[in-house]
C-alpha cells in the first residue's frame, strides 16, 4: 500500500520574512486543500506566536522547532526515515510556494517516471533577454548548463533537469538510498546549497566556471565522489507550464493577488 506524506516547513522569521504570517498561512491552507491525498505534517520552525496559534487550529500533525533552514530540512529527512516505508511518496515543501489546482495530479504523473519531481522551473538555466545574460553559478558546465531528456507523459512534455529548489517530491526508497548525500552536502551551512545537492545527484561530471586552482581541486574531488559513489538520478519538471509560483525576490509580494488571478 502506498501512502503520501508531505513534510511542510513553515517559518515567518526566515530570510524570506517579507511574506507576512497571514500570507504564509494562506499559502499553507492552499497546499493542504490542493494536496488532499497527502498526509501533511507541519514543521513550524522559528514561528511567531501569531502563526503558531493559527497552526494549532489546523488538524495536522505539527512539530515546533527552532532549527533554521538546513537543520529543519534534515529534521524532515530524519522524520521521513522514521515514519515512511519503501512504497510511500514523499513531498518536501517550503513555505513560499503557491500551487495551481492541477498540481497534485501532475505530481502523481511525474513521480511514476522520475526519481525526483519538481513543479517549479529553477531560473538558473533561463536566458534573460531583458538583462542579456544567463544566471550562472560556479557549477555551470557551459552557458546552457545541462543535457536534457524530453519525456511525453499523458500528452504533456516533461524534461529532465539538474537543479531545482528544496521543494521536491520523491519516493521513500530513493530518499532512503540518497539520504547520506543529502546530509553530507547540505552540511552545516545556514542554507542547504540546493543547487550543489542536485548537481551531485543528477550530473555525471562538471567543469568549473571559474579559473581558480583551489576551486578546481575541490571540484575534482566533488566529481570523483559523485561519479564513483552516487547513482545518477532523474529529476523531472513539466516543460511548458509551471504548476507552482515561487514567491521569492523575483516576484513582488504586493502583486501576489493580481498574479494569482491570472495564474489560476
Amino acid at each position: 500500500m502506498t501512502n503520501n506524506y508531505a513534510y511542510y516547513r513553515i517559518s515567518d522569521n526566515s530570510r524570506n520574512s517579507a511574506i507576512s504570517f497571514h500570507l504564509k498561512l494562506k499559502i499553507l491552507q492552499n497546499f493542504i486543500t490542493i494536496f488532499d491525498k497527502f498526509n501533511v505534517i507541519i514543521i513550524a520552525d522559528n514561528c511567531s506566536i501569531e502563526l503558531i496559534n493559527n497552526i494549532k487550529l489546523l488538524k495536522n500533525e505539527v512539530y515546533y522547532t527552532n532549527l533554521g533552514n538546513t537543520k529543519s530540512f534534515k529534521f524532515c529527512l530524519n522524520l521521513a526515515l522514521k515514519k515512511n516505508k519503501d512504497n510511500d511518496i514523499i513531498y518536501f515543501i517550503e513555505d513560499d510556494y503557491y500551487f495551481s489546482k492541477e498540481a497534485q495530479s501532475k505530481l502523481f504523473e511525474g513521480i511514476r517516471y522520475f526519481d525526483y519531481v519538481s513543479l517549479y522551473e529553477h531560473p538558473d538555466k533561463i536566458y534573460s533577454v531583458e538583462y542579456n545574460k544567463l544566471k550562472l553559478s560556479e557549477f555551470t558546465f557551459d552557458q546552457f548548463s545541462e543535457n536534457l531528456r524530453l519525456i511525453n507523459i499523458n500528452n504533456e512534455i516533461w524534461r529532465t533537469t539538474s537543479s531545482t529548489t528544496m521543494t521536491f517530491c520523491t519516493k521513500f526508497n530513493i530518499i532512503k538510498s540518497d539520504y547520506k548525500w543529502w546530509y553530507i552536502i547540505t552540511g552545516n551551512n545556514s542554507l542547504p546549497l540546493d543547487k550543489r545537492c542536485w548537481i551531485f545527484l543528477t550530473r555525471p561530471f562538471l567543469l568549473p566556471n571559474k579559473k581558480n586552482l583551489l576551486f578546481s581541486l575541490k571540484l575534482l574531488l566533488f566529481n570523483l565522489f559523485s561519479f564513483f559513489f552516487q547513482r545518477k538520478r532523474l529529476l523531472g519538471i513539466p516543460l511548458m507550464k509551471s504548476y507552482s509560483i515561487h514567491l521569492d525576490k523575483s516576484i513582488e509580494i504586493k502583486k501576489f493577488n493580481a498574479y494569482l488571478n491570472e495564474y489560476l
